[in-house]
Order: structure tokens, then C-alpha cells, then sequence
């Protein structure tokens, strides 16, 4: 889930640095404060189409590995049934081996 904890970085990375960009935009801004609160929120829509599209591409990369881990454990599931039919069809035609116990070998002796 390294990709999961790199998108967390990333969205707080992104939020910190909007953070910080607003703030320093309130504190320098030579416009107006209409002009201002307009400029904040045409950033703050910027700022949250980028973190969506980034979302949107995350949940897509976890999307793909799920299908490809559900392949791979179809794949496994069908070696496993193979190989299982396979013991169980040698052991039905006398093709096993036969671990004796210690009393079976004493009724030999």
C-alpha cells in the first residue's frame, strides 16, 4: 500500500501548500478584498479539481491491482485444483505411496 501513503503525502503537500498560498496572498495582496476573496477561491477550485484527478487516478492504479491479484488467485486456485485432482486420481489407481505405522509393521514381523 505504498501507493496509498504516497497519495496522502501528496494531498497533504497540496492542501499545506494552498495553505500557505492563501495565506501569503491575503497578506500581500495590492488588490481589493473583493477582487482578493475572488482570486482565493478561483485557487481553492484549482486546488481541488488537481487533489480529485489526483484521487481519481489513485483509486484507478488500486482498481487495476485488485484485477490483476484477482487473476493471480484465480490462476493459484486453479493450479491447486489441478494438482489436488492429480494426488486424488493416483491414490484412486494404486499410484501411492503408503506410510506403514509402527503397529502395521509389527503384524509383518
Amino acid at each position: 500500500m505504498e501507493t496509498s501513503n504516497n497519495t496522502g503525502k501528496v494531498i497533504g503537500a497540496l492542501l499545506l501548500g494552498a495553505l500557505v498560498g492563501a495565506t501569503l496572498g491575503i497578506l500581500f495582496a495590492p488588490d481589493k478584498g473583493n477582487r482578493t476573496r475572488r482570486k482565493l477561491l478561483i485557487g481553492a477550485q484549482d486546488m481541488a479539481e488537481d487533489i480529485t484527478d489526483k484521487i481519481k487516478e489513485e483509486a484507478e492504479a488500486l482498481r487495476k491491482k485488485a484485477m490483476e491479484l484477482e487473476e493471480l488467485a484465480e490462476e493459484k486456485l486453479k493450479e491447486m485444483t489441478k494438482s489436488f485432482r492429480q494426488n486424488v486420481d493416483a491414490t484412486n489407481n494404486g499410484n501411492h505411496y503408503h506410510t506403514r505405522t509402527t503397529k502395521e509393521a509389527a503384524k509383518d514381523e
